[in-house]
């Protein structure tokens, strides 16, 4: 993807031009597997999202190693279900 081509969709996103579509789903499971899982078929949704020109946002992608790294170390990363 050009440089070009990236300004030109930000400068469309900024202006409101492109739908912004927010990708919602099960994450937290009893073992990592589902929950990787999960990530992958919001990944895929979000996929087909952009194939309509619109713009996914997918959350599950932005948290899966924060609140894995929370769940292993002890940190308070709290995620309803």
């Amino acid at each position: 993807m050009s440089q070009e081509h990236v300004d030109k969709f930000s400068a469309a996103l900024e202006a409101r031009q492109i739908k912004r579509v927010f990708i919602c789903g099960s994450y937290t499971s009893p073992d990592r597997w589902t929950e990787e899982q999960n990530v992958r078929n919001a990944e895929a949704v979000g996929y087909r999202v952009s194939l309509a020109g619109c713009y996914p946002v997918i959350p599950h992608a932005n948290t899966r190693v924060v609140y894995q790294f929370g769940k292993t170390s002890g940190l308070g990363v709290h995620c309803d279900r």
